[in-house]
């Protein structure tokens, strides 16, 4: 069952691919044709075609990579070349076709045409700004959490919460990621929490950025669990993900695989819960919050769970746990009020929600998976402030 899940998925991708690669190149023959050729003489109306030409056959070749890391990170920054090029085109051949419909009636089509070029270059700035300057302009978001359960000696406890580091998608060089940890590590927290996807897909992924990783510090150490990528299909077996579990544990991290920990403070305790990944195929589904909760009745609880749509599905129906960490959804990387997949994808996706006395907290994420690109969806570092009432 789980090889047809893969299969379809396969399939499925594929198929999203080539509807997304006719969309993304049929305006280059609307622009070749009313563009190109009546303006570029001398036989090089050619050269038009060259940058997407090359683009794709990267593309192609990065696919051949046998080292997976490279592969995925190649690809991607491939794909955003793409974008680069042909979203622009996109968008300057639609108010082109409405300009076309406009002559029908007597409007000019001059302005239609000026516009189209703004928006294309309005576009490319856009994406060009989400790749160079924010997709590593980190995020300090702070929070205010307060709760009858917790105890008065927690009260002002400080947690760290970071997620889905895709270790993957950074700069081998590491001088990203160092600054990630240096700013996590500058809030003297009591705690830090990290809410799964330490790689995309191979547990090779962390060795470049392993003694980088292991600085991070507080003062009653680093919670973590795993997240949907964490079981990627690509580390199927369950020997690779045993690597994978071993590594993180070896950068002095506690993952949680549906357990729990107990902090204390003088007599008095609050609980750090971990479930394994609750989600869909292909990912397995193993998380098990009955056993993870085990021993920790009657405790202010503080849930680590990698997916945001747990807490309504299970965590507010069938317990009282405060406070819920997750992570995934890296708020669609692109969060416009006319344009967020994750806003569409998920009913809490991004930040602080409650509901009577239970609160979650959906954390952007640090890294990204496929286009290396961010918009209005900085990573993020949450600083949580827990507070009695």
């Amino acid at each position: 069952m789980a090889r047809l899940y893969i299969f379809l998925d396969k399939m499925k991708f594929l198929f999203v691919i080539f509807i997304f690669l006719l969309i993304l190149f049929a305006p280059d023959f609307y622009i070749y044709e009313t563009v190109v050729k009546p303006m570029v003489f001398g036989g090089f109306q050619w050269l038009y075609w060259v940058p997407q030409i090359v683009v794709v056959l990267l593309m192609v070749a990065f696919a051949f990579e046998a080292d997976q890391t490279a592969k995925f990170r190649h690809i991607g920054f491939a794909g955003f070349a793409l974008l680069c090029l042909q979203l622009p085109k996109i968008a300057y051949t639609l108010v082109a076709l409405l300009g076309r419909l406009a002559a029908l009636v007597h409007i000019p089509t001059l302005p239609f045409i000026i516009i189209g070029v703004g928006l294309a270059g309005v576009i490319l700035v856009t994406l060009l700004y989400g790749c160079f300057v924010e997709l590593y302009k980190y995020d300090v978001q702070t929070v205010e959490i307060a709760s009858p359960k917790l105890p008065p000696a927690f009260d002002g406890y400080k947690i760290v919460h970071i997620s889905d580091i895709h270790s993957g998608s950074w700069n081998p060089n590491g001088r990203q990621m160092k600054r990630m940890v240096e700013l996590v590590n500058s809030q003297n927290a009591d705690m830090v929490c990290f809410t799964g996807d330490l790689v995309t897909n191979n547990h090779s992924e962390i060795d470049p950025f392993f003694d980088i990783l292991r600085t991070i510090r507080a003062n009653d150490g680093v919670f973590s669990v795993l997240g949907n990528h964490d079981y990627s299909f690509l580390m199927s077996t369950r020997d690779t993900l045993q690597r994978l579990i071993e590594k993180e544990q070896n950068l002095g991290w506690r993952l949680l695989l549906n357990e729990n920990e107990k902090i204390t403070r003088g007599n008095e305790s609050i609980a750090i819960i971990g479930v394994e990944n609750v989600g869909r195929p292909p990912f397995p589904h193993v998380g098990d919050l009955g056993k993870a909760q085990m021993g920790t009745d009657g405790l202010f609880s503080i849930l680590l769970s990698h997916d945001p749509t747990h807490w309504r599905e299970e965590v507010i129906p069938k317990t009282d746990i405060p406070l819920t960490l997750s992570g995934h959804t890296h708020a669609g990387q692109l969060d416009l009020p006319f344009l967020s997949l994750s806003r569409s994808m998920y009913p809490e996706y991004r930040g602080l929600y409650t509901e009577g006395e239970q609160s979650l907290y959906v954390n952007a994420g640090l890294g990204f998976t496929f286009f290396p690109i961010r918009i209005a969806a900085r990573p993020e570092i949450t600083v949580i402030t827990l507070k009695t009432k």
